[in-house]
């Protein structure tokens, strides 16, 4: 398989990939470890992807990455230099330390008395501007009957 050689690889059904994520897929099997900019650059040969492309979405290839990493074809990792790689497969997880005994010591959870204490009094209410309340003045109408304003018919 040469370098530019994307098609689809044998083993993965047609409908499950684009025809970018399979040609990424290809890479990687055929390939090995490649950079995200190793894969762009193959991609951009074969003509699969295009500079406007790229100017429409300039976060297609992150997304197409993370889609095949979500369906858990790929993954990534650091490289002994220092670098991002992308490579068939998963990674081999790492085992989770056991976390450290406890020493039985837990703080207390907070409480607070609130029917101990200093009367709550909250600020008098104050109209927000003057004539706020001038509708209190005028009557209602309720039945037909003049009503003053708040009280009970």
């Amino acid at each position: 398989m040469s370098m530019f050689d994307l098609g689809r690889p044998k083993d993965v059904p047609a409908k499950v990939l684009s025809p970018v994520r399979a040609a990424i897929f290809g890479q990687l099997r055929a390939h090995g470890e490649r950079s995200t900019a190793q894969l762009l650059e193959a991609l951009l040969a074969v003509n699969l992807v295009t500079a406007d492309d790229l100017a429409r979405d300039p976060y297609w290839m992150q997304k197409s990455l993370a889609r095949l990493r979500s369906s858990k074809r790929i993954d990534k990792r650091i490289n002994e230099v220092g670098k991002l790689v992308w490579f068939e497969g998963q990674a081999p997880q790492a085992s989770v330390a056991p976390s450290p005994e406890s020493t039985g010591r837990v703080a207390a959870p907070r409480h607070i008395n609130v029917m101990h204490g200093p009367k709550y009094q909250p600020a008098p209410w104050v109209p927000a501007r003057a004539g706020a309340l001038d509708h209190a003045s005028v009557d209602s109408l309720i039945g037909g009957r003049r009503v003053a304003f708040g009280s009970a018919a």
